[in-house]
């Protein structure tokens, strides 16, 4: 049906078809009005875009190989991604102020899922004392799909010396940029026990 032109207002909605770009500023719309013979009858520019905010990682888990206070080895990591993670994207995950990486030998990734590629591992301490593992695919691979689940392990992380909770973990996917895709900032924490001694003196 035609719309009246006459400075009347017309509002409607596109259901179907439209899919939101990556986090971030989205730019400016513009909307144009054509009639029957396509031929440009009005328009409006520099309409103001708005953030498309991150992504919610969901299935979010750190799972530490011991639960021992000092106790040195592997950490499994699992989340689904809620939006596509890039060819050159990154994995980062946060571990709270008590943990270490890279104790004995450096931080490694393995167990990567089917799709991933090849990847790099750095490791960066923070002021606030938390260290975070940086996973950054090769961008020779395809893209990891939305809904794809991503599970694998991270080597040589040392458990906090004290016991009791550990805090929460942080994991989030990035783009090349370090614009972030999606995050999770408050995975389950876990609860750090004091180690069992081999034996006793008396």
């Amino acid at each position: 049906n035609a719309l009246p032109l006459d400075n009347t207002g017309a509002q409607f909605t596109i259901v179907n078809g439209i899919t939101n770009p990556l986090p971030g500023p989205t730019g400016d719309f513009t909307i144009e009005l054509y009639d029957s013979n396509f031929n440009l009858v009005d328009s409006q520019v520099e309409i103001p875009g708005v953030t498309i905010t991150p992504g919610v990682l969901t299935g979010t888990d750190v799972e530490l190989n011991s639960l021992a206070a000092g106790a040195v080895g592997a950490v499994n990591v699992q989340f689904t991604l809620a939006n596509a993670l890039p060819a050159d994207g990154t994995i980062v995950v946060t571990f709270p102020a008590g943990f270490e990486v890279d104790e004995g030998d450096p931080t490694d990734m393995f167990g990567q899922p089917d799709g991933f590629g090849s990847f790099s591992v750095g490791t960066t301490p923070e002021g606030d004392g938390t260290k975070k593992v940086t996973v950054t695919r090769g961008d020779s691979d395809d893209a990891l799909a939305a809904g794809t689940g991503v599970n694998f392990s991270l080597s040589n992380i040392k458990n906090p010396e004290a016991a009791g909770s550990t805090g929460t973990y942080q994991i989030k996917t990035t783009n090349a940029d370090d614009s972030i895709i999606d995050q999770d900032n408050a995975v389950e924490a876990d609860t750090i026990t004091f180690a069992t001694p081999d034996h006793w003196d008396i």
